[in-house]
């Protein structure tokens, strides 16, 4: 018998499937702080009443899902060494407001850094004593908070917490004092932050970062006692009347400000830059040493307005109050003027309907005569016009003739005026021998039928430094030195 050999063909078709990792529903309290602790994307499909202190330290994803959570008396969520991201619409609130549904803190390591992350989206409302709370480790034993960032696209709302003491929107503790890798609390252009005192509460160290777009208000929007503030648009407003101060080791001290910058008791750095936005309140922009600080301590105060709207509201005077600070306003709109003394040294202040407009310092004028730099120059320069008398004309004519008399540049001209033109500080002749300069001088109307007009430089000595051609506009005789 013949052996018969089988062969036997498998065809396997091979399939790759990506399965996609589903959020956990929750429902319940003990389902909220179990998801919590074991991390990852979670889905409230119903209200949460909250009656703990959760210690967040994983990665969780939280959408809202249209629902609340609500955190009963001394519950909340603490993010330590976690990522907390909200999604979805929703809020969370304190029912018995005292401290905030979330606090932050961080690591009391200064090399942590990414250690602690809140996001909030832009549907998501954040609503207690403080919307948002960036705290000290650990009371007076570890007043450190390394690796904080908070990103707000949503909301957050301070309010009256149960003994009656306003709240703020968002507050850093006051201990927080370490300037290398502090808190950054970024404040997006969908953000909205209301209170029943500040808007925001800076009072210990951290960078500040409000975007275009975002809003801020309160009794005064932003006070910033410590750490640097970096206003790159928004509106923010400060609602109280008249513009006060009292000194507080404690917490806040101003009311009726747009922003307020008062040093606190621990005399940190602060660093306050405006490029653009409104600002707002009784007083816009004001700066005091309320708790009397000593000379070096304010030296750590630095200022600058290089942008922007201020108006003084609700009967205020003063669109900047500054008691210690001179010479930072580079650029903005004020509808109220503003003291020279806040000016920087380059800038010049110009009325424009009813605001007052701090531009770069470029022209200035005396005598009829009109002085026009294409770079800013001192606003403390005077320009200092003389002309001189006709026998000084004559006496100039006469010896140029004489000397330049085979000169073709200045061959058939006649002298119609001679000026001294100078820029002057403090009766010193200043050289403006950099960049271009455009001057105009009027001439007497009979004086303004030639073709072609020249403005020859002549030194003391009367020797020619340099001739222009220039042209008649408007009766002035206009040209650009080279």
């Amino acid at each position: 018998m013949k052996k018969i050999s089988l062969f036997i063909f498998a065809l396997v078709s091979m399939f790759a499937f990506t399965f996609g990792v589903s959020a956990l529903d929750v429902s319940n309290e003990q389902e909220f702080i179990d998801a919590l602790k074991n991390g990852g994307d979670i889905k409230l499909t119903d209200n949460i009443e909250v009656t703990k202190e959760i210690i967040l330290d994983t990665k969780v994803t939280l959408d809202l899902n249209g629902k609340d959570v609500a955190f009963a008396e001394d519950a909340l969520i603490k993010v330590i060494g976690g990522n907390l991201s909200i999604t979805g619409t929703g809020t969370l609130y304190e029912k018995a407001p005292y401290f905030s549904p979330i606090i932050v803190k961080g690591s009391e390591n200064a090399a942590d850094t990414n250690y602690s992350t809140l996001t909030v989206g832009t549907n998501v409302t954040l609503k207690g004593w403080a919307g948002i709370m960036i705290d000290q480790l650990q009371d007076k034993v570890k007043p450190y908070a390394y690796g904080v960032t908070v990103n707000l696209y949503g909301t957050a709302i301070g309010v009256k917490d149960k003994t009656g003491d306003p709240g703020t929107g968002i507050y850093v503790n006051g201990n927080i004092i370490h300037n290398e890798n502090a808190p950054v609390i970024n404040i997006y252009k969908s953000a909205k932050i209301s209170a029943a005192s500040q808007g925001i509460y800076a009072a210990g160290f951290a960078t500040w970062n409000i975007e275009d777009g975002a809003s801020v208000e309160g009794t005064t929007g932003i006070e910033i006692r410590s750490g640097i503030l970096n206003v790159n648009g928004g509106t923010i407003k400060g609602t109280a009347i008249p513009t006060e101060t009292t000194p507080n080791g404690n917490g806040a001290t101003t009311d009726g400000a747009g922003i307020a910058i008062v040093q606190h008791t621990t005399k940190n750095t602060i660093k306050v830059t405006v490029t653009k936005g409104l600002v707002e309140g009784y007083t816009a922009f004001y700066q005091n040493n309320t708790q009397k600080n000593d000379e070096a301590s304010v030296a750590k105060i630095k200022l600058a307005i290089n942008g922007g709207t201020f108006n003084t509201i609700n009967g205020g005077k003063n669109a900047i109050y500054s008691e210690n600070k001179t010479n930072f306003v580079t650029s903005g709109t004020f509808n109220a003027e503003i003291d020279k003394a806040y000016l920087a040294e380059k800038t010049t202040l110009e009325q424009s309907g009813n605001n007052y407009v701090v531009k770069p310092n470029v022209k200035a004028e005396s005598a009829g005569v009109k002085f026009e730099s294409d770079e800013a120059f001192s606003n403390e320069y005077a320009l200092i016009v003389t002309p001189k008398t006709e026998d000084e004309v004559k006496d100039v004519t006469t010896k140029l003739t004489e000397a330049y008399k085979d000169n073709k540049k200045v061959e058939g001209l006649k002298l119609i005026s001679l000026h001294d033109i100078s820029m002057y500080l403090n009766d010193e002749v200043v050289p403006m021998e950099d960049g271009k300069y455009t001057i105009s001088i009027p001439v007497a109307e009979n004086l303004r039928n030639f073709k072609n007009y020249k403005v020859i430089y002549v030194n003391h000595d009367g020797e020619i430094e340099e001739t222009i051609d220039a042209k008649l506009v408007d009766g002035k005789v206009v040209f650009t030195t080279t």
